[in-house]
């Protein structure tokens, strides 16, 4: 392997070693049946050439430090990668470590299988290497003393594809395959956690009454008469328009509540306050 740099994927060589996946003998495999096509990536359901039987789903792409990356899922439901370049130089039969480190974090330890001077492959040994490339942006990839670079654009998607692939052929054979698009499931918007939910606006109307307790327009009357109100609690003088009135002070245990109307006449006398429409 070269020394590669990170580099978004074009199209180009390793359509030509794409058949030659990791099926667990020497056959090379035959298609691809059906279409993914997934960003950079493309591939489709494969079989043996040799059976006809259904081996696997697989997607690739390629990149400019001359590595091609290919995943796949068999029909035993296990996972591997493949990395394939016309630079290589491998002994078929071979096998070597490759350590996986995706976004810097932590480092997988796979083992390579060389199946062609230009092809080796390696088995994933459990989902964690899976979900990490779900949510990473950068695998580095180091094997033989060379260290090479994939930016891991579109695998969230990409990923359930393959998946769905397998799902779809291993259910309603090779007659099935078509487009494995998945639909694509929308971003939820959520509020951050230091922000309260939205609350529901009902109009509530209520009735109470007040004793006028001052020349200056203090009424009292119970709390239970204004709460929840938020807004101008409105009243009305016996016989006249109602007003505005505004809450001087609060006592929810003692059932207690001081409001003022504004522009008071001492002669009149306060009965009756309504609520606005209030926020719950």
């Amino acid at each position: 392997m070269g020394i590669g740099e990170v580099c978004v994927a074009r199209p180009a060589f390793w359509v030509s070693l794409f058949s030659s996946l990791i099926l667990g003998s020497s056959a090379f495999a035959a298609g691809p049946y059906g279409s993914i096509h997934v960003g950079n990536w493309k591939g489709g359901a494969y079989t043996n050439d040799k059976t006809g039987a259904f081996t696997h789903c697989a997607a690739g792409t390629d990149y400019i430090n001359g590595v091609g990356l290919i995943i796949s899922q068999h029909v035993d439901n296990s996972w591997s990668l493949a990395f394939a370049s016309q630079a290589f130089n491998l002994r078929t039969g071979e096998t070597f470590p490759i350590d996986l480190t995706f976004d810097g974090q932590g480092q997988y330890h796979l083992f390579g299988f060389v199946i062609s001077p230009n092809l080796v492959g390696a088995v994933l040994p459990n989902n964690s290497v899976l979900n990490e490339m779900r949510k990473s942006q950068l695998m580095v990839a180091v094997a033989k003393g060379a260290t090479l670079q994939f930016k891991l654009t579109a695998t969230g998607q990409l990923l359930p594809t393959i998946a769905h692939c397998v799902t779809t052929v291993k259910s309603g054979g090779l007659s099935s395959a078509g487009d494995f698009s998945i639909p694509v499931k929308p971003v939820v918007q959520t509020a951050p956690a230091s922000t309260s939910p939205p609350k529901s606006t009902k109009t509530v109307d209520t009735n109470g009454t007040g004793i006028v307790i001052s020349p200056g327009g203090h009424v009292l009357t119970a709390y239970h008469v204004i709460k929840g109100c938020v807004g101008d609690i409105r009243g009305n003088l016996t016989g006249e328009a109602t007003t505005t009135l505004r809450v001087v002070s609060s006592d929810e245990t003692n059932d207690l509540a001081l409001l003022q109307a504004p522009n008071f006449k001492e002669a009149a006398a306060l009965r009756r306050r309504q609520s606005a429409p209030v926020m719950q």
